[in-house]
């Protein structure tokens, strides 16, 4: 779901396939600001890998936008990865 706040940035949901500190595949998910053209730039994905980094989460970090990879995070949520 991405939001278009007032001030001209967007707030969007990204989903991070990751490992959690247990070594576990997981796939949790960030809400991140950006400007349009950072989105553009994938800067929004940088955004959530810090985050995730932040929580506690290990790399690789392959991250998914709902509004451009739909049909992954469809499946995703398919399988009961997350809600």
């Amino acid at each position: 779901m991405t939001i278009q706040k007032r001030d001209g940035t967007i707030e969007t949901k990204i989903a991070v396939a990751c490992r959690n500190a247990s070594g576990m595949p997981d796939m949790p998910v960030f809400t991140v600001t950006a400007t349009r053209k950072e989105c553009e730039l994938g800067v929004h994905y940088d955004k959530a890998e810090a985050q995730a980094e932040a929580a506690g989460y290990e790399a690789p970090f392959v991250c998914f936008d709902a509004s451009e990879q739909s049909c992954i995070v469809f499946a995703v949520r398919e399988l009961g990865l997350i809600a």
